[in-house]
């Protein structure tokens, strides 16, 4: 599971850099660029996904358990500006 950001990163650097093959002028490598924007969201879209579901699996888990969702505490929102 840690190789996935290296992939990312190397998928996205090949998109790149197929974008920009022959560019010459700088509306074209603004084209070629944008294109990685957008598969850069795509991917970021598609790891979102099982996270969403992981949420769900581990709450469905804790009632199952009887245990109360402890939802989002002042705490963790306190932790998570700092």
């Amino acid at each position: 599971m840690r190789q996935a950001p290296v992939t990312s990163a190397r998928c996205l650097a090949v998109i790149l850099e197929r974008a920009l093959v022959g560019v010459t002028t700088p509306a074209e490598a603004a084209s070629g660029y944008g294109e990685t924007f957008w598969w850069a969201a795509g991917i970021t879209a598609l790891a979102i996904v099982p996270c969403i579901v992981l949420v769900r699996a581990e709450r469905a888990a804790r009632q199952e358990r009887g245990r109360p969702d402890p939802g989002v505490t002042e705490e963790a929102i306190a932790e998570s500006v700092a």
